[in-house]
């Protein structure tokens, strides 16, 4: 058994069992959730990678300062394999992003779930909504954007968090791509939106443990693989095509969680860029 990633905002502690999947287990120590899991999920703030492991004889997870200890063996963290979920962006860089952005809003339109939220990017898809339940959820999140188009941040989020379908609602995931990209734009200083952005943080987070761990590392600019390194490839104007790859990596995240986050981010981007947000 080796480390192949650890991530870079896990705390020490004695972690018990959140939740057990397929290919990952989640573990929490008071409101924080650290997540183990094998070869097939990617690197990540919260995120321990092992090469192999037997799923059900985990049952405690100990992180030391340089060892972690599971299924009662001791591993070394060595600095190789720690993960690095900062993102930094050169103002060339930062422009071909914004000028690429068209170039992902058409891939997410193409391969994203027909009942994720892409419906808030073209209203054509607000029809695979049928049911009673699917068109309050519909209707919610229209309301709740609507409600941010106007400036009123709080009362939208409090209109969309925790609503939809998933181990994280889609409204939450949606949440989580529009603290990246109000990231982005504070970190270029585009707009004045750090206190808009604690606000939306705050207002945010629920009872779900797992989501308010994304929301949080959302929040702080610390990024999953996928999503760096499609940020990556699309600050370089000769590997957009790579960018798209990694983005299909994300769309498929969950069933529609991938595609929700994305486009959080991409209507936050569009809509400050284009100053259709009163803020």
């Amino acid at each position: 058994m080796e480390i192949i990633s650890f991530g870079d905002c896990i705390e020490e502690g004695k972690y018990g069992i959140h939740s057990r999947f397929r290919n990952i287990i989640n573990f929490v120590l008071g409101d924080k959730i650290v997540s183990l899991g094998n070869l097939k999920i990617q690197k990540g703030p919260p995120n321990i990678i092992l090469d192999e492991f037997d799923l059900p004889k985990i049952n405690f997870l100990i992180i030391e300062k340089s060892n972690i200890l599971v299924d009662n063996i001791r591993l070394k963290i060595e600095k190789k394999i720690r993960f690095d979920s900062e993102f930094e962006i050169s103002e060339t860089g930062y422009d071909n992003l914004l000028k690429h952005l068209p170039v992902l809003e058409d891939f997410v339109l193409g391969e994203a779930h027909p009942k994720s939220l892409v419906f808030l990017l073209d209203g054509e898809r607000e029809k695979n909504f049928k049911s009673g339940f699917e068109r309050a959820f519909l209707e919610s999140v229209k309301k709740g954007v609507a409600e941010m188009q106007r400036g009123n941040f709080a009362i939208g989020i409090e209109q969309i968090k925790g609503k939809g379908f998933g181990l994280t609602p889609s409204g939450d995931d949606f949440i989580s791509g529009m603290l990246y990209g109000l990231n982005l734009l504070r970190d270029k200083k585009k707009t004045k939106i750090s206190e808009l952005q604690n606000t939306i943080f705050c207002k945010a987070k629920t009872d779900n443990l797992i989501s308010n761990t994304f929301l949080r590392l959302a929040n702080e600019g610390r990024f999953f693989e996928y999503f760096k390194e499609m940020l990556i490839s699309l600050a370089n104007e000769d590997k957009i095509s790579q960018s798209l790859s990694f983005l299909k990596k994300i769309i498929l995240t969950g069933e529609t969680s991938g595609a929700d986050m994305m486009t959080g981010f991409l209507l936050t981007m569009k809509n400050f860029i284009r100053r259709k947000y009163v803020y």
